[in-house]
């Protein structure tokens, strides 16, 4: 059951999260961006693990120091039991793109079938990615240079997103989630 919890979170935290506002290096010629998170985790082997597997991360250990690298991003993982919760504070979440999200969602639901006992975590997972894959198609037209600024705000407007006050969506803080 704490696999599942671990790897529920991590999936959430990836489909439920924006790209963060932090301190990165100015894009190269290509646009592309270095960044570095440090994560807390209560179990760095499943971490590894997770980066590894699902993202191509490859594992660099460097005397006490565990950090997983990918293409622009390099993860920090420090054991440490959790002492607060991490939601108000100065990064409560990450986010960067999925290269194929079909490919993604196909290789969780495939993970998660093959386990022999499913628990409530593993029936809510299975559920979500079920909604996710509703919600795919119609999201692949929502990008590409033709999408601009007056597209967003139609979008917006038909799906009777709030676009002021604090609840307001932008495309900055837009998730799959708003979607589902």
């Amino acid at each position: 059951m704490v696999t599942y919890i671990n790897k529920f979170c991590v999936f959430l935290i990836i489909f439920f999260s924006t790209a963060s506002k932090g301190q990165l290096a100015t894009p190269n010629e290509s646009g592309l961006t270095y960044g570095l998170v440090h994560l807390n985790v209560t179990d760095i082997e499943l971490h590894k693990g997770l980066w590894v597997e699902h993202f191509d991360g490859v594992v660099v250990q460097k005397g006490p120091l565990t950090t997983v690298q990918m293409p622009n991003m390099i993860i920090t993982l420090s054991e440490q039991e959790v002492s607060a919760v991490s939601r108000d504070t100065v990064m409560d979440h990450f986010g960067f793109k999925v290269r194929s999200i079909d490919d993604f969602l196909a290789k969780w639901t495939e993970r998660v079938r093959s386990e022999e006992e499913k628990d409530g975590v593993a029936v809510l997972l299975l559920e979500t990615i079920e909604e996710y894959k509703k919600a795919v198609p119609a999201l692949k037209f929502c990008r590409g240079e033709g999408w601009e600024s007056t597209h967003w705000a139609q979008l917006f407007s038909l799906l009777r997103f709030p676009t002021k006050g604090p609840e307001a969506v932008t495309r900055e803080n837009l998730t799959l989630e708003h979607f589902l």
